[in-house]
């Protein structure tokens, strides 16, 4: 007598529940069997290898709604071949998002200090369309100092990211850095710059020196002008965001870095009471 394979007999060889066979009939991806006399179900080596290749599907990535496209694709190598490679695409992206989280991980459990819990895991939006605007061979920008205005410009994108009159101020200095490419070199300069003010002591004479390089810097330069114009948007404390660059700056920067700012402000103050009389 030939063996009648029941629904619970293919579930059990393929290792899942007789519900999900039954879904799989539900929307189409396996056809109905015969039934016997008493009605049940009735497989057949043809649904096993169908089965099979669902499970292998399954387990290559591909969705259920996937699967039936492949399955049932005229050209279904090439149907195949198209979807892999999506899905290929979309592991490769998750490969290197988990390689960034992992670094992130690492990067929290070798600090001592804790400073490390404020790093950006991801370059924030302002950061990514600034850096658009640049030829990588001819502007190289350090990673530390990517990861200080990802610090700094997140805020900012969290704060004002929504805002109109915000967006549009972002849009027109990334323009200006389009513009003027070497301008922001300049800036980018100045800023690896201030980011090694953090191995020097507070006192060093190299911060007269840099407050003195950046207001020369403003004279001249398009994009430390364009900067310079940027206003907080309409309806915001200026306050609070005040408060929190200074938190920012508490955590991140060094005491010469933060000497730097302040007399940095002070002439920049200075230079526009000047200006106004």
């Amino acid at each position: 007598m030939e063996t009648q394979l029941t629904i619970g007999m293919v579930a059990r060889m393929f290792g899942i529940t007789t519900k999900t066979i039954r879904h799989y009939h539900k929307i189409g991806l396996l056809s109905e069997p015969a039934r016997t006399i008493n009605g049940y179900r009735c497989y057949t080596a043809a649904d096993l290898v169908r089965l099979q290749r669902i499970k292998r599907l399954q387990t290559a990535g591909l969705s259920l709604t996937q699967i039936k496209a492949v399955l049932g694709a005229p050209d279904r190598e090439r149907s195949l071949r198209e979807v892999l490679e999506s899905v290929g695409q979309q592991i490769d992206t998750q490969l290197l998002e988990l390689t960034k989280r992992r670094a992130y991980i690492t990067h929290l459990l070798a600090d001592q200090g804790g400073r490390s819990l404020d790093y950006a895991l991801k370059t924030s939006p302002t950061v990514d369309l600034f850096l658009g605007q640049i030829d990588e061979q001819e502007i190289i920008v350090s990673d530390e100092l990517v990861q200080l205005d990802s610090i700094l410009l997140g805020q900012m994108d969290l704060l004002f990211g929504e805002n109109a009159a915000y967006q549009e101020q972002m849009r027109e200095l990334a323009q200006c850095i389009a513009k003027y490419p070497a301008d922001y070199k300049e800036l980018v300069a100045l800023g690896e710059r201030f980011l090694a003010l953090a191995h020097e002591l507070q006192d060093s004479s190299d911060i007269e020196r840099m407050v003195e390089d950046y207001c020369t810097l403003m004279e001249h330069n398009p994009v430390a002008r364009k900067m310079q114009e940027l206003n907080i948007p309409e309806g915001f404390s200026t306050t609070l965001f005040a408060d929190l660059m200074g938190e920012i700056a508490q955590e991140h920067f060094s005491s010469a870095q933060q000497q730097f700012l302040m007399v940095l402000e002070k002439h920049l103050h200075i230079n526009k009471k000047s200006t106004e009389q």
